[in-house]
């Protein structure tokens, strides 16, 4: 349930990820985790971002 401390835009952005059919999921909940656990949204945006590039989702 910690998913819901996630900046709304960051939310927005996990459901709209293009759905995957083989290997390993992009980005996965456990990677998120440590995103959500921060209070602050600015940080998270910064996190996620790195995760986002390292997960090759810049074609989102």
């Amino acid at each position: 349930m910690n998913l819901c401390n996630l900046a709304p835009d960051l939310q927005e952005e996990l459901l709209f990820l293009k759905p995957y059919f083989s290997g390993r999921a992009p980005i996965t909940e456990r990677e998120i985790r440590p995103i959500a656990a921060e209070p602050n949204w600015e940080k998270q945006r910064r996190l996620f971002a790195k995760l986002a590039g390292s997960a090759k989702l810049s074609d989102r």
